[in-house]
């Protein structure tokens, strides 16, 4: 029930796009392509995300590759701006998404979309940055 409950919540921005008939841009808009400008942010937001939160993986990878280090907490790299950059891009990712589903909102009920990313942001930082934090200071604490 929680897994039916999570994926719908995260998802939502994408069921609330697919949801919606068709509607031509009206006369006089904007748009002059398939993006928007909202769009193009939207997607550069996704994309510096899953660079981030990619290189961050990788690094740590690779650091925890070098037997030196199994005792050590990964200061390297994007490692050295942040404990958790990884977390970072997968909130800019969602952000990302959100922003291009702004693009869509047609009725003010539609800004219910915003709890996906809300979501996200509040169980990475709330829950899951606290919860390695505790494990890191008992594994790290030498």
């Amino acid at each position: 029930m929680v897994q039916i409950v999570w994926i719908s919540v995260v998802s939502l921005p994408v069921i609330l796009i697919d949801c919606q008939p068709f509607h031509p841009m009206p006369q006089g808009s904007s748009k002059s392509g398939p993006l928007t400008d909202t769009d193009i942010g939207g997607l550069t937001l996704w994309i510096v995300g899953f660079l981030c939160e990619f290189f961050a993986d990788l690094q740590k990878y690779k650091f925890k590759q070098d037997s030196n280090n199994d005792d050590r907490f990964c200061t390297k790299d994007l490692w050295t701006w942040s404990r958790h950059p990884n977390y970072f891009g997968e909130i800019i990712q969602w952000w990302g998404i959100f922003t291009i589903y702004t693009e869509t909102i047609r009725e003010p009920w539609m800004w219910i979309g915003i709890i996906s990313p809300l979501f996200i942001t509040c169980l990475l930082l709330f829950l899951q940055v606290p919860a390695l934090e505790q494990h890191s200071d008992v594994r790290f604490a030498s």
